[in-house]
């Protein structure tokens, strides 16, 4: 399955399948905190995080549509399960953003991002069997990448 998430005005994200909207996030930010938030395509708030230094506080999550996500941080996504999705640099030497997820040792997704014209555009991959775990790629790329324009 692939995904696009394509910036748009404000720095928000928009992920798309086919042409078809998934989710797509806001941000307010000041001097002193970041809130992203994260909508279905009705308009219905999923999640709304508060960056930290380190982890993400989340603030609301509608838990129909999460599968309870206890915690995020730049680096992984963990389940109230304990369950965890990981990231990893797809590079030993980073030059671009580009990654991939890992569940369990074995790579799940990958994210290639493209600057074009001052804008970003990330390509989501998920592996057909992994596809249990697509929302919340998404909502982890759309929190960790909400805010962080090259403009």
């Amino acid at each position: 399955m692939e995904i696009e998430i394509i910036e748009k005005q404000n720095q928000c994200l928009v992920a798309y399948n086919d042409g078809v909207l998934l989710f797509y996030s806001t941000i307010k930010s000041n001097w002193f905190n970041r809130i992203i938030k994260i909508y279905n395509p009705y308009d219905v708030l999923v999640l709304e995080l508060k960056d930290d230094a380190f982890f993400y506080e989340i603030l609301h999550q509608n838990k129909f549509m999460t599968k309870l996500i206890s915690r995020i941080s730049k680096e992984a996504i963990i389940f109230s399960n304990d369950k965890r999705l990981f990231t990893k640099s797809a590079y030993f030497i980073t030059i671009n953003n580009n990654f991939n997820y890992f569940f369990e040792g074995r790579k799940i997704a990958q994210v290639k991002q493209k600057i074009i014209n001052f804008s970003t555009k990330f390509l989501l991959t998920i592996n057909d069997e992994d596809l249990e775990f697509a929302d919340q790629i998404i909502f982890h790329v759309l929190s960790i990448k909400t805010g962080f324009s090259i403009d």
